[in-house]
């Protein structure tokens, strides 16, 4: 392992205690902040998955419109009546 990808790991594992609900995402914005390094989200995400640190995925964008409901069809009785 590289002493680079050490240094990399020890960062994540520090910033998951401090911070436990950040995704890989936000851990990458904060070693690009805090740390000043260039790292790629895939390495980051590597890393976490690897190490068992990354967050169950998220479900809340629930889907709001799911189609148009089926017409219902007319009953027998207002069909005579509309002359169908």
């Amino acid at each position: 392992m590289k002493e680079d990808e050490a240094m990399i790991i020890k960062n994540i594992e520090e910033i998951v205690r401090e911070l436990p609900v950040y995704g890989y995402r936000r851990v990458t914005a904060v070693l690009r902040h805090r740390y000043g390094l260039e790292v790629n989200w895939k390495r980051v995400y590597r890393i976490m998955r690897e190490r068992k640190l990354c967050m169950p995925a998220s479900h809340s964008h629930k889907k709001m419109f799911r189609g148009v409901p089926f017409a219902t069809k007319l009953k027998v009785q207002d069909q005579m009546s509309y002359g169908v």
